[in-house]
């Protein structure tokens, strides 16, 4: 029996010693969880402010690049405006002291420009003890000097000159009234007047008006050989005493006499003038005869320009001009004769035909009056000299 205690006993001391190291309680076991936990968080923690970090300094490096391209920007553009500013105002000062000019931009790329006229831009006063000279600079066209007109006033110290086609440059002659002159000159005053007229018709004159007045008589007269395209010169001139004999005025008499004999008229003078040659001269076209020469470095450029007018442009140009269109010659002129632009030749009576014309041919044209020398040529209503920049 003390056998089976002593079993029993052994048995109950081995299950208390198994329960003694069995697992470890429940609080120990959540706290070892939390602190891992702790520990996990933590490392999340600072693992996204490292990414915050990061995002911030990438923003802020985009926002420094964004701010110094605008930067950049803006002062490309403040460079940009200023040229401009500053190639406009070179523009301006440029326009003003070119000659006056009438430019006409025509569609498809042509561009037609006519360019005349006159522009003062100083004057000055050469003294001489014979004959003192009044000179104009700027830019003229000689061509047009015969068309200034010159008339004395009601005193003779006092001369109305007009010059058509003229413009004054404001910049450079501010002034419309000169009183300025040295006590020991001959001037006393100028005045300068400009007006600018538009016409019915859509056309615009100007033309400037010089009123000079002098301390003493004079004759304002033209000083062609002085005058050229960058200077305009009026010589003032002392009258002349008439100290005529009887004798030179007997001359003068005869060669009166003679002048108002009948003049001698050639045969071909004598055709013009008869009423039938007059009648034809100006009658009513219903056919436009041109010629077409080649003045270019290509050979078929005559050729191509035929084409365009006669196959391509024909209609067009018929309905423009109101009458037909014949291309009665193709030829071309001396190998030596390149013109750079295309030249249109047209007769009196036939410009608006010649403008029709230049604004359906591509490029730039140069249209200008029959000469002279070909005038005689009746069978010809237009010539066009193909030229270089004819493509």
């Amino acid at each position: 029996m003390l056998k089976y205690y002593f079993i029993l006993f052994t048995l109950l001391t081995l299950i208390v010693a198994g329960c003694s190291f069995s697992d470890p309680e429940p609080e120990e076991v959540q706290a070892q969880m939390d602190q891992e936990h702790a520990r996990i968080t933590e490392e999340q923690e600072r693992q996204q402010e490292e990414e915050a970090e990061k995002l911030l300094a990438q923003e802020a490096a985009a926002a420094e690049e964004t701010a110094a391209e605008e930067t950049a920007a803006k002062e490309a553009e403040a460079a940009r405006l200023a040229k401009v500013e500053n190639e406009s105002a070179l523009d301006k000062i440029e326009k003003l002291q070119k000659p006056a000019s009438i430019e006409v931009v025509q569609p498809a790329g042509l561009s037609l420009s006519l360019s005349f006229g006159h522009m003062l831009d100083r004057f000055e006063l050469i003294p001489d003890e014979k004959t003192p000279f009044l000179t104009f600079k700027g830019f003229f066209d000689p061509g047009q000097f015969p068309h200034i007109q010159i008339y004395p006033r009601n005193s003779k110290t006092e001369t109305y000159v007009l010059l058509p086609n003229t413009l004054i440059n404001s910049i450079l002659l501010p002034e419309r009234e000169v009183t300025s002159f040295s006590e020991e000159g001959i001037l006393e005053k100028m005045l300068l007047e400009e007006k600018i007229t538009k016409k019915e018709n859509g056309k615009i004159e100007f033309q400037v008006t010089l009123t000079i007045s002098s301390t003493e008589k004079h004759i304002l007269v033209l000083d062609t050989e002085k005058s050229d395209s960058r200077h305009l010169t009026f010589a003032l001139q002392k009258p002349v005493k008439n100290n005529t004999t009887n004798a030179q005025k007997q001359k003068k008499v005869e060669s009166i006499i003679i002048d108002l004999a009948p003049p001698v008229i050639s045969p071909r003078e004598e055709m013009l003038l008869h009423p039938v040659t007059a009648l034809m001269l100006y009658r009513r076209i219903d056919q436009l005869n041109i010629t077409i020469l080649n003045a270019s470095p290509h050979s078929d450029s005559a050729q191509r320009l035929a084409a365009l007018l006669d196959r391509q442009q024909k209609s067009t140009i018929e309905k423009q001009i109101g009458m037909k269109l014949k291309i009665v010659n193709i030829s071309s002129v001396r190998e030596q004769t390149i013109l750079p632009k295309t030249k249109i030749y047209f007769h009196a009576n036939l410009m608006r035909e010649a403008l029709i014309l230049a604004q359906i041919l591509p490029g730039e044209q140069v249209i200008e009056p029959m000469p002279e020398s070909r005038i005689s040529k009746l069978a010809t209503d237009v010539e066009i000299y193909v030229g270089k920049n004819f493509e």
